[in-house]
Parts: structure tokens; sequence; C-alpha cells
């Protein structure tokens, strides 16, 4: 299970990104030194922000994700062999993982932060190109973003269960 500092940082890093760009699309009346003091509430509402923003991604990549990328890996980790992924032989591994080979368990925890960092991306991408100007940011430069932002997010993911499939493999002899 992913540790709280882990969670922590991972939704500050996404709402510090929000608010980034909330600020730069909203025409601020306020003077930077006021914004400036104001700085300490902003860490909480940065993680509040960051939560929001990772249940709205986990929403919206929760069906390509399932669907489509675990499907790739698997068809790409196993297309010259006979073996075939079963998803309730996938649990007990998980569980055997959790309970046995802690560092296992660390290394695919920080691939899944890798990954919620990358979803959390691409909402906030689609909020930059719905809710920024223009003027701010170009157009062509707000889809590379949206783009890049997606790509990055189906590179981790693809790599996350193609490790998590490397192990499956190995542990089916123990359960």
């Amino acid at each position: 299970m992913i540790s709280l500092p882990g969670l922590l940082i991972e939704h500050l890093i996404s709402g510090a990104i929000t608010l980034l760009w909330i600020f730069i699309s909203c025409p601020s009346t306020f003077p930077k030194q006021e914004i400036q003091s104001f700085g300490i509430f902003l860490v909480p509402v940065a993680y509040i922000l960051g939560m929001l923003i990772d249940c709205i991604a986990f929403v919206l990549t929760y069906w390509f994700k399932t669907k489509v990328v675990r499907k790739f890996a698997e068809y790409m980790h196993y297309r010259r062999e006979e073996n075939v992924f079963d998803l309730r032989k996938s649990q007990k591994v998980k569980a055997l993982i959790e309970h046995q080979y802690k560092d296992i368990q660390n290394q695919m925890d920080m691939r899944s932060s890798r990954d919620r960092v990358a979803r959390g991306m691409i909402v906030n991408a689609i909020g930059m190109l719905i809710f920024m100007p223009i003027a701010t940011l170009p157009m062509a430069l707000k889809v590379f973003v949206l783009s890049a932002a997606i790509a990055t997010w189906f590179f981790h993911e693809y790599i996350s269960h193609k490790f998590f499939l490397r192990i499956y493999d190995r542990m089916l002899k123990e359960i």
C-alpha cells in the first residue's frame, strides 16, 4: 500500500499545477504581496485540489487503463508464450507480494505513484486547454502538452503493468 507521504506529495504536485493554471487563467485583482501572504493557506488548497484532480483523473482513465493499456501490455508480454493472464491468480499474486515481498511492493508503489502523477497531468492539461486564454499560451502548445501528458501516462501504465506481469509469471509457482 502506498504511504501517506507519497500521496501527500503526489496530490500537492497535482494541486500546485492546478493552482498555477487557475492563477494564470483568472485575472487577479490581488497585488502579489497579498497573494504571497495567503501562501500558507495555498498548501491545503493545493492538496485538496490534487485529491480532486486525482479522483477526476481516475474516472477519466479507468476504462482505458483496464481495457486498452493492460490488454496491450498482456499481448506484448505473452505474444511468444502460451501463458494467459488470469485475474483471480493476479489478485493472489498481489496479496503474496504485499505480505511477503516488501521490496517488490515498494517498487510497485513507486510505479503507481508515477502513474498517478501522469494521469493528474492529463486533467491539468485539459483544464489548461479549456480555461487558459490563447494569448497566455498558444493552442498548439496546449494540445502538445495534453498529448504529451496522455503519452506519458500511457507509457507509465504500460511499463507498470509489464513489470507486474514479469513478477506475476515468477510468482505463479508459489501460489
